[in-house]
This record gives structure tokens, sequence and C-alpha cells, in this order.
């Protein structure tokens, strides 16, 4: 982790603790999950599309 805050401290970027998340296996951000899996919607903002009814043309 040194190393990686090193790198962000060089580039001038700095990070708020209170938003960093180290070790986990999922994070949401901006309406998205990213995880290992890949990066998904979020199941909140996809519910209300879902709950639309099937058109029947």
């Amino acid at each position: 982790l040194e190393a990686v805050f090193t790198q962000l401290r060089n580039a001038g970027l700095t990070l708020k603790g209170s938003k960093c998340k180290i070790g986990v296996s999922e994070v949401r951000y901006l309406g998205h999950v990213f995880s290992a899996k890949g990066i998904a919607p979020c199941p909140s903002k996809t519910a209300a599309v879902k709950s639309w009814p099937v058109p029947a043309d």
C-alpha cells in the first residue's frame, strides 16, 4: 500500500480517508458495482426498469 500511496502523492493526487475502501470484494460508485467479476449497474438503479410492464405489441 505504501507504494500505491507514494505513486498517488507523486502524481499530485490525494485520498480522503472516509471515502477509501481497501480490501473489500466490491465497491459501489456512481450507480455501478465494481468487483472481480467486472462492472455492473447497481440493482437499486435497475429495479425501476425491471418493474416496467412487458409490451403487448
